[in-house]
């Protein structure tokens, strides 16, 4: 994660902030057509993928996900940590 974010660059905070900004847009879609609210949103890139978690009204857990990686996997120990925490995170294959 340290190459995404270097000093001249985004900060982490202003990053997390994005990231909720883009949880909360894809819950109000999804109440638009009345739905369930996503419990994670994915942004895939050419060379990355961004996963943001919710956990509830306060906390989320974002990551960038580097496109060697095995995002299935890190997805799924990012769910276990999110349990972990105390939130709820259900996690559906929805691929990359």
């Amino acid at each position: 994660m340290e190459k995404y974010f270097q000093e001249e660059d985004i900060s982490s905070s202003l990053f997390a902030a994005m990231s909720a900004t883009v949880l909360a847009s894809a819950e109000a879609a999804a109440s638009s057509i009345h739905i369930p609210s996503p419990s994670s949103v994915t942004i895939a890139t050419d060379n990355a993928t961004i996963l943001v978690m919710g956990l509830g009204e306060e906390t989320l857990i974002t990551a960038v996900v580097e496109r060697s990686a095995d995002f299935r996997a890190v997805r799924d120990r990012l769910a276990a940590i999110a349990a972990k925490i105390g939130g709820r995170c259900d996690v559906h294959d929805s691929g990359r």
